[in-house]
């Protein structure tokens, strides 16, 4: 007996083959897609694999090329900060030994984020040279010379990714206690004298591999025991000034957070603004990759 509550008419029997079949068929394609899907999803997965482990590897290489601590100059105390938003940075910072008696200083901000930014980086590192030896002898490259010799390179490799720039260059000289540093692009270095306000040092000098010809200025500073210098990039001024990322009236030492740094002691100076990157909520700020450098000079 049939389980159909009427007879099927032979027609009907064979309709409803034919829509077992069409939907046996879209099963079986169905399937073969889902083995596809599959296939593809090990090998994305691979693919991320792999390219994770080559940013790891750049980040391990980057970091590689920040100096080693003690490179600082004598007679002045060192410190740095250096928290990239992702785990390759634009940024990047040199401190380096020159002769007897002067220090090189360098700090760059290559445009952009990720991997680009951080190729950048290797190249500004490259012109970052603050002497020069020939036939025996050498000279200290002058830094608003290192800033246009990086300007005229930048102009002339035409790069279309991460095209422009922002960096210093500072020479310290142990024996006169002189600063002399040239900037483009980056934040106004921030001088703390001892028991005074916070000012910046106002130089000349806009964004590197915009043009040809740059105009970079190079400023002496005179610098006396207790006195702090600091120099940063600007996440550092994104992160302080909040949302809005500006200072009041353009200056970042009118900000009252950053006043305080006048009061902190030196050896927690930039545990304070480490700890104060962790404690500002992503949608408080721009997020950016943050290097600092100060030094404070001793009796």
């Amino acid at each position: 007996m049939s389980d159909l509550p009427y007879p099927m008419s032979s027609h009907e029997s064979s309709a409803t083959r034919s829509i077992g079949d069409g939907l046996l068929s879209v099963l079986e394609s169905m399937a073969g897609h889902l083995t596809d899907l599959e296939q593809k999803s090990r090998e994305l997965t691979a693919n991320y694999q792999h390219l994770d482990e080559q940013i790891h590897l750049a980040s391990q290489i980057q970091r590689a090329l920040l100096p080693d601590a003690g490179h600082g100059p004598r007679g002045a105390r060192v410190s740095t900060l250096y928290r990239p938003v992702d785990r390759v940075s634009g940024d990047i910072y040199d401190i380096v030994r020159l002769d007897e008696t002067n220090v090189g200083i360098s700090l760059a901000d290559a445009a952009g984020h990720g991997v680009p930014a951080a190729l950048l980086t290797v190249f500004i590192k490259r012109v970052f040279k603050g002497k020069e030896i020939h036939a025996g002898s050498y000279r200290i490259v002058p830094p608003d010379e290192i800033l246009n010799r990086l300007n005229r390179e930048l102009n002339e490799t035409r790069l279309k990714h991460c095209p422009y720039v922002t960096a210093l260059h500072a020479v310290y000289s142990e024996h006169l206690r002189r600063l002399t540093f040239a900037r483009g692009g980056t934040p106004y270095p921030v001088l703390i004298p001892a028991g005074g306000a916070p000012r910046q040092l106002i130089s000349r000098g806009g964004l590197i591999g915009a043009f040809d010809g740059g105009d970079f200025e190079c400023v002496d500073v005179d610098l006396h025991p207790g006195d702090r210098i600091l120099f940063f990039t600007d996440g550092l001024t994104a992160l302080l000034c909040g949302s809005d990322g500006a200072a009041p009236g353009d200056d970042i030492t009118r900000i009252p957070w950053f006043a305080e740094f006048a009061q902190y002691p030196f050896e927690t100076f930039l545990t304070r603004i480490d700890r104060l990157i962790d404690e500002t909520p992503p949608g408080a700020w721009h997020g950016d990759d943050i290097t600092v450098v100060a030094m404070e000079v001793e009796n």
